[in-house]
């Protein structure tokens, strides 16, 4: 999840190779990755108390 914000920064700063890729993208990637770690944790949760109740 670091990447998008490494670009974001690095833009800010003027590396300007970093600049070329817009802002949105650097927002899309960031809101993807994050979401499939928010998606995996819930699952991993719900999954564990599921295992928890069949005792």
């Amino acid at each position: 999840m670091v990447v998008p914000l490494a670009g974001f920064l690095g833009c800010g700063a003027g590396i300007t190779a970093l600049c070329a890729v817009p802002v949105e993208w650097y927002l899309a990637i960031w809101a993807a990755l994050f979401g499939s770690f928010a998606g995996i944790t819930i699952r991993m949760i719900l999954e564990r108390r599921r295992f928890d109740r069949s005792r």
